[in-house]
């Protein structure tokens, strides 16, 4: 049995091979905790980097179906007017893709697309020219770029790989 005296300390510690090797495995293993914080702390980033832009997507899209709404109401006031051509110049404007419902002044539904609005809803009621109470419910901004989810799931698995490699790391310390 091989014994490893530590110098320049009063009373010296004698410490066994395996609790060297003991030690030398902690050190090794110490990193994964600032690494998973970090790790943490990265992926958090990425998920608030999601929400945000999906609030910039919704928050510019409220704010061109009132503009856009509020256009078409303000020149055709005064003006004899179908309900249909409001309908298709909104279809125009988001597309017929787009969960959409669109109802007039006394609460009748005027169209309403063949897919459901979601829970992100928003309302935008007419308050101006010809179309005067008239209510429009769209479905949130559409799917967000792929790019956003890439950049979640890179965080994760450069996460991930951050840890295994510590952890072969200190494996390959308590064989050597």
């Amino acid at each position: 049995m091989s014994v490893a005296r530590i110098p320049f300390m009063k009373n010296a510690i004698w410490l066994g091979r395996r609790q060297v090797r003991g030690l030398i495995v902690l050190l090794a293993l110490l990193p994964l905790i600032p690494t998973t914080f970090l790790i943490h702390t990265m992926w958090l980033n990425s998920r608030n980097d999601r929400t945000r832009v999906i609030d910039e997507m919704n928050a510019s899209f409220r704010n061109q179906l009132r503009l856009a709404a509020g256009r078409f109401s303000m020149a055709h006031q005064g003006k004899s007017v179908e309900d249909r051509d409001f309908v298709e110049f909104l279809l125009h404007v988001f597309g017929e893709n787009l969960p959409m419902v669109i109802s007039d002044n006394k609460g009748i539904v005027v169209y309403q697309s063949q897919a459901g609005l979601k829970e992100n809803e928003f309302n935008y009621q007419v308050d101006t020219g010809a179309f005067v109470g008239w209510n429009i419910r769209i479905d949130s901004a559409p799917e967000l770029p792929i790019h956003i989810r890439e950049q979640e799931q890179s965080t994760l698995w450069q996460g991930i790989a951050a840890v295994v490699s510590t952890i072969f790391i200190a494996g390959g310390v308590w064989f050597a």
